[in-house]
């Protein structure tokens, strides 16, 4: 009886203590009052001492070059409200430097296609010469992926492949076989994106002067 008397004696004190609690609201659970601090995608650079992240003023958006030791921004590389395309500003999305981080490629305006796979607008930033080209005017590309030199960048549009000479503002159509549903180049197919996540289907090689590429019949 001693014992009985005991557990419901702790019953009644735990149910009391909880309710004394304070109430939370779906809103707080779920709203910002519990979210943990975070780190923001970022860029290593390659001299290991320094880092990149897209951040967001009042006037655009910057990429930003912060120290490693001291967490604190010693440079913008980037600034969509003075960096324009022909006085227009862009706004990217995402961002990627060539191997010698002096051009960055700027993402902008993704349409997503499935889970992996997205089309978008892409820009080239020079760095040394703070000038804003675009990479194509025929439509949007897909996963546009510097070559070593920073000379040529490939993407893909339409199922084929393409190369842009950044020097000689010259587009080179790879392939041609490509069509919805049928042949797929430079891209993989619905299974390899959704299994094992990854839509790029194309790499440069080391020297940046040739590209191998997946293509897919989906005709079979």
């Amino acid at each position: 009886m001693r014992t009985l008397n005991i557990f419901i004696y702790l019953c009644f004190g735990f149910l009391a203590n909880a309710l004394a609690q304070p109430t939370l609201t779906p809103e707080e659970i779920w709203g910002p009052k519990f979210t943990p601090a975070r780190v923001n995608e970022l860029r290593w650079m390659a001299d290991g001492l320094h880092y990149t992240e897209l951040d967001q003023d009042q006037k655009g958006i910057l990429i930003l070059k912060y120290a490693i030791t001291t967490g604190k921004v010693v440079d913008t590389i980037f600034n969509s409200s003075v960096n324009t395309f022909d006085g227009t500003p862009i706004y990217p999305s995402d961002y990627s430097f060539s191997a010698k981080e002096n051009k960055i490629l700027l993402e902008t305006e993704a349409t997503p296609i499935y889970r992996h796979s997205y089309v978008a607008e892409y820009f080239i930033f020079d760095l040394k010469m703070k000038r804003v080209s675009r990479v194509s005017n025929g439509g949007k590309q897909g996963y546009a992926t510097f070559n070593a030199a920073a000379d040529k960048v490939a993407f893909v549009r339409n199922n084929n492949v393409f190369v842009y000479d950044v020097f000689g503002e010259k587009e080179t159509q790879l392939t041609a076989n490509g069509k919805t549903n049928e042949i797929i180049n430079g891209s993989t197919d619905w299974v390899n994106e959704e299994e094992f996540g990854f839509a790029k289907g194309f790499f440069w090689n080391s020297e940046g002067t040739h590209i191998a590429y997946f293509t897919f019949d989906e005709t079979c």
